[in-house]
């Protein structure tokens, strides 16, 4: 009974102990911790603070290196901004137009047309004219000024006896030629820049280099230099595609003048295919002598197979 008494008291004293060097160690690790994290807050800014004082040098440096690496600034002259306001540009349109008329007499009317051509300032570009049996007609397509185009027509119709069918186009190429023209006066830049690099060029692999590049420029400078010259044309003269005709009275010919027609356009067949023939003679004389040589060869086989048979 006296040991256990004894047992009891110190065993109590022995856990209040532990726990209390437990909690002393708790506190002197969280003591531990606050201080580092606070000593750490204090080395940084000091740390950041020595650096800027005392490397003042290296900081303007990498100022400097941050400026450089940053995009340089475009200025307003090195580029051309194509304006997007259109309503103060003036539309640039490429007019045409196809007519199609029926008159009472071709051969009148014709010269009179041609007339109109000159009045206006304008002239033919082309022209197919047809005459058969049944229509004389013409296909003709005119160059005008556009200041002339709608009188032109107008004027042409007027001479008709009835306007088969009239349309016209009107195309609108402003921002295509704006585009063009911007582009051109860009490469005739860069080309002359690269002039001026080669006149400073002192190798030969330097002077190959520089050609390279201008030859280049200046293939795509004609290219749409020349494409320019064509919409400026076409935009300048309008184009008009006129189509004439009359009926001539022997579309209404009797029954017995086409039965008789028709035997004369057989007679002109059969005596071009003689003359046809007359001209291929050889031709028909290699295969007359080619199918004779094949049926005596047949024929020998025959007669040989039949001997054969017979012994």
């Amino acid at each position: 009974m006296e040991l256990v008494c004894i047992i009891q008291p110190a065993k109590t004293l022995i856990i209040n102990l532990l726990n209390q060097l437990l909690y002393m160690k708790l506190l002197n690790y969280g003591i531990i911790i606050l201080f580092s994290f606070f000593a750490c807050g204090s080395g940084g800014r000091s740390n950041e603070v020595f650096s800027v004082s005392n490397d003042k040098t290296s900081s303007a440096e990498y100022s400097e290196n941050i400026a450089s690496s940053r995009p340089k600034k475009i200025s307003k002259k090195q580029v051309t901004i194509l304006p997007t306001d259109t309503k103060n540009i003036e539309k640039i349109i490429i007019k045409t137009a196809n007519v199609n008329i029926k008159v009472n007499d071709y051969k009148t009317t014709k010269p009179k047309i041609n007339e109109l051509i000159k009045s206006h300032k304008a002239y033919i570009s082309s022209e197919d004219e047809r005459n058969s049996n049944y229509r004389i007609s013409n296909s003709i397509t005119i160059r005008v000024p556009k200041s002339n185009f709608d009188d032109l027509i107008e004027s042409i119709c007027k001479e008709a006896k009835k306007v088969e069918s009239k349309s016209i186009n009107m195309r609108d190429v402003t921002e295509e030629f704006l585009d063009i023209e911007t582009r051109l006066k860009n490469k005739k830049k860069v080309e002359n820049q690269y002039l001026e690099i080669l006149k400073q060029a002192k190798t030969i692999e330097e002077i190959l280099k520089v050609n390279e590049h201008v030859r280049k420029l200046r293939e795509e400078i004609e290219s749409k230099e020349g494409r320019l010259k064509y919409l400026t044309n076409q935009v300048g003269l309008s184009t008009i595609t006129l189509y004439i005709y009359q009926n001539n009275a022997q579309a209404y010919s009797s029954f017995f003048e086409q039965v008789f027609d028709g035997f004369k356009g057989g007679w002109k067949g059969l005596l071009s295919f003689i003359i046809g023939l007359v001209y291929i003679w050889p031709l028909i004389l290699f295969i007359i002598a080619l199918l004779w040589f094949v049926k005596r060869l047949i024929k020998k086989r025959r007669t040989k197979n039949k001997k054969n048979i017979n012994n």
